[in-house]
């Protein structure tokens, strides 16, 4: 390829990005707007401090979702992941990077203001989300993510069972989104086996020497 064609195809492709980036609505929640906090991407990978296999499952995330055929739609267009242990910000900057390479918006929910303890108020909440998101070019994070997953342990009640739902709930939004949705851990348990079964990407992140 001539320079002349590398130069016009950068061309196009930056104008492709930035024409998805300005047509993208703003994620609103639609009269909840204090649970999705937009942040413009600028970290880059060169800024994510994390060990080769964990930047190596990360890039080979943002590369599926660079080349997923457009218009790409249903279960299984988009990707999911699964950010587990180490310092918060630092899983932050990781999913902003992210973001970065694809070009998007990220989107950090916060999971523990959208759990209710009133059943069926949790799916909605997340159903108001993903509505929004579905129409919008975004990445979303879900943090705190710990105040479903550290009542799924174990069953004793209907509480805890009806927790047990939100979560399924939740993995097969993930699941059917077309975009890429992360889940943010604080704590470095991660869930069992029938979860992981749902969750496409692993990231373990070390915690900061002291």
């Amino acid at each position: 390829m001539r320079r002349s064609q590398v130069r016009e195809a950068a061309s196009v492709s930056a104008l492709f990005l930035l024409c998805m980036a300005l047509s993208a609505p703003a994620l609103r929640a639609e009269g909840k707007p204090d649970l999705i906090r937009r942040i413009r991407p600028q970290a880059t990978w060169d800024q994510v401090r994390l060990p080769e296999l964990q930047v190596a499952i990360l890039r080979d995330v943002a590369t599926r979702v660079h080349e997923r055929p457009k218009g790409t739609a249903g279960a299984g267009a988009g990707a999911s992941l699964l950010f587990v242990g180490g310092d918060g910000a630092a899983r932050l900057r990781a999913a902003e990077a992210l973001a970065h390479d694809l070009a998007v918006d990220l989107y950090r929910v916060d999971l523990g203001g959208v759990v209710s303890k009133y059943i069926g108020e949790t799916e909605k909440n997340l159903a108001v989300v993903f509505a929004d998101a579905d129409g919008a070019n975004a990445l979303l994070f879900f943090d705190e993510a710990d105040a479903l997953f550290g009542r799924r342990s174990e069953v004793k009640d209907s509480h805890d069972r009806y927790a047990s739902v939100q979560t399924s709930y939740l993995l097969k939004r993930m699941k059917d989104y077309r975009g890429v949705a992360i889940l943010d851990l604080d704590k470095d348990d991660t869930p069992g086996s029938p979860t992981l079964r749902r969750i496409r990407s692993v990231v373990h992140f070390p915690y900061p020497p002291k």
